[in-house]
Formats: C-alpha cells, structure tokens, sequence
C-alpha cells in the first residue's frame, strides 16, 4: 500500500468509530472527536498528494485552503465544513461545560461523510488512488 493508501485506510477507519460512537454507543462529543480525526487525515493525505505537511491543526486548515480552495481545485465549502467540524471538536473536547447533542452530531457525521466523499473523488481522478 502506498502511504497515501494508508492514510485513507486511517481516514475511513476513524470514522467507522465516529459512526459507531453515534449509532451504537450515543457517545455524541467522542463522535465529533472521531469525525474531525477522519477528516483531519483525508486532510492530510490531500497535502501529502503535493508534497506538503503542516505540524498544526490550524496549518492544516490554512495549507489546505491556500493548496486547494484558493487554487480552484476545491469549493469553498470543503474549507468551511473543516473548520467548522475543527470548532466543534474543540468545543466538545476542551470545553467543560460542552454538551454536543444528537442534532450537532448528526450534522457533523454528514458534513464529515461529505467531506471525506470529495477529497477521495479528487484523489481518485487525480490518479491518487
């Protein structure tokens, strides 16, 4: 396997336990945690595609948008659903007063499935996979 190849394998697999933390277990916070992950390393593999890498959360943001929002390649709402899933995964993670309800989840469960569906179509025609 190539290391892109891994890197979607990582992807697919944390969201499989994102799904599964929402679906089996009501775990709604963990399930956001786990969507962000999984969009985090089809994020990831994106820049690997060019060569690039980041060493922070937000400079995965910024190269992503700068290498493939900024450039064309993909819509702006890919940008947004990135940071918007990041924000709540933070909130859910560091804030002790959070509480991510099914609706939140839910909602980050399809704009992740969204998310990971587009990157994979461009990695595919882009003879990445």
């Amino acid at each position: 396997m190539t290391a892109i190849e891994l890197l979607i394998q990582k992807a697919d697999h944390t969201f499989e336990d994102a799904n599964y933390l929402f679906f089996e277990r009501k775990s709604y916070e963990s399930a956001v945690s786990r969507a962000y992950y999984a969009i985090f390393y089809v994020t990831e593999t994106m820049l690997f595609s060019k060569s690039l890498a980041t060493s922070s959360h937000k400079g995965l943001s910024t190269e992503f948008a700068k290498s493939f929002i900024k450039t064309n390649e993909i819509e702006p709402i890919y940008g947004k659903i990135l940071s918007n899933i990041f924000q709540k995964r933070q909130f859910g993670d560091y804030d002790m007063y959070a509480e991510i309800n099914e609706s939140v989840a839910s909602e980050v469960l399809s704009d992740a499935a969204k998310f990971i569906g587009k990157m994979k179509e461009y990695l595919s025609e882009n003879g990445y996979l």
